[in-house]
């Protein structure tokens, strides 16, 4: 007979090894979260322990997740855009079964911070492989691809990912978790090791080619120094270390400079030499993003209230469209696609969400010098830098609503809550 015992060492089990599934692709993690949810909605039920329900984030998300399903009652593809909203419940429930396993498994932070540690390691190594030797260890070569904006040749490293050029996304929305867990669980491996392990996962991020992942990473590590005075030293000799390495690899290598430096700057100064050109002589990042802003505009001025509906942008964007760029799965920033879809109400939840974070971001300077050698703290602040990086407003960004990408979006939150939530008797 299986017991409640039995279920949570499975449900830990199934934690564990969220980090390795996200390499395989959405499925298996999403498998994961699903079950971890069922398996924490059944305890919770079973023991009627309500208060994991009765906290200010059960509440807020509960009332956007309710929200999301009106707003796509009122889209024109109702039954489409049900189909994404409606399972969008089990990111509460996978959040809140984080902090349910913090209070019935003692040792789910370290044992997390060992595999996912583990794991890690073996993709930044893979990665290296590729990079030096032109294929990894699974038979996948290095990208080499023309660039839309510059026409440069540039060079992407995907490693363990192959076809999906997402690895910069994976490790530059974990790292910040693994550090956060490395203050927690009080340093438990060689420091020097560990500095090793971060360095390495920079560059490899940086060779990724992924502009918005390596933003990142710098948004976080620049949090961090803000909040973190004690680490301040730290921080700036990593990154100076870092840096010097990144100007060797854009010296040696046209591919990197193509993609981290040429074309990033092209991206940034709008060039004026481009022969992109549109009726608001202006432009927005890029040509592409421009177009997808646009559309999106034209869509929120038809709907602004409720929006087109959850996940609904690629549906309904065909109508607003002035170029083949105007059209995608999302429109490349969070705001705006929450704007879009989701009308001014949804943009309200979104407000409240950066008020809240800022809050958060001064309060916890202000208290910084009665808790620098408090691990829940150090833990917090760095899971706060990702969450608050993951939802920034003024870089183009993922579709918010993707299963993979939300699985990264709410493994920190679970993490934050499971220390933030318990501070309350009433957990125990």
């Amino acid at each position: 007979m299986m017991t409640q015992k039995n279920l949570n060492s499975i449900t830990s089990f199934l934690f564990y090894l969220l980090p390795a599934a996200l390499v395989t692709g959405p499925f298996l993690s999403d498998l994961i979260i699903t079950l971890m949810g069922i398996f924490f909605l059944f305890f919770s039920i079973k023991n009627k322990q309500w208060f994991y329900y009765k906290n200010i984030f059960s509440k807020f998300f509960f009332s956007f997740y309710i929200y999301l399903i009106i707003s796509s009652i009122w889209a024109d593809n109702t039954i489409e855009s049900l189909k994404s909203s409606v399972p969008y419940i089990r990111f509460l429930l996978f959040s809140l079964a984080i902090v349910y396993l913090s209070k019935v498994n003692k040792k789910i932070y370290y044992s997390f911070f060992k595999i996912s540690l583990l794991t890690i390691s073996l993709v930044i190594f893979d990665a290296l492989i590729q990079f030096i030797f032109g294929s990894n260890l699974f038979g996948h070569s290095i990208y080499y691809l023309k660039d839309s904006y510059t026409s440069a040749i540039t060079l992407r490293t995907s490693g363990i990912f192959g076809d999906e050029l997402i690895l910069g996304s994976y490790l530059s929305r974990l790292i910040l978790i693994i550090i956060g867990l490395y203050f927690f669980c009080e340093n438990k491996i060689n420091n020097l090791l560990f500095i090793i392990f971060i360095i390495a996962a920079l560059i490899v991020i940086f060779i990724s080619g992924e502009r918005l992942a390596f933003f990142l990473v710098l948004f976080c590590f620049f949090y961090l120094f803000i909040q973190l005075k004690n680490f301040r030293k730290k921080i700036i000799v990593i990154s100076l270390f870092v840096f010097s390495l990144i100007f060797i690899l854009v010296t040696m290598n046209q591919g990197i400079k193509n993609r981290m430096v040429v074309s990033t700057l092209a991206f940034l100064e709008n060039d004026e030499n481009s022969s992109y050109t549109n009726k608001e002589n202006f432009m927005i990042f890029s040509p592409d993003h421009h177009e997808l802003y646009i559309a999106a505009y034209k869509m929120f001025l038809e709907k602004p209230l409720l929006g087109h509906g959850h996940n609904m942008y690629e549906e309904n964007c065909g109508k607003f469209k002035r170029s083949v760029s105007s059209c995608s799965t999302h429109p490349h920033n969070t705001l705006i696609q929450i704007t879009t879809e989701n009308g001014v109400f949804g943009l309200l939840f979104l407000l409240l969400v950066y008020t809240y974070l800022i809050k958060l971001f001064i309060s916890n300077i202000k208290i910084y010098d009665k808790n620098q050698k408090n691990h829940s703290y150090l833990f917090q602040i760095c899971l706060l830098s990702i969450i608050t990086a993951n939802i920034f407003p003024l870089v183009p960004s993922g579709n918010f609503f993707n299963n993979w990408l939300s699985i990264l979006y709410y493994l920190p939150i679970g993490f934050y809550l499971s220390i933030a939530l318990v501070k309350s008797s009433k957990y125990e």
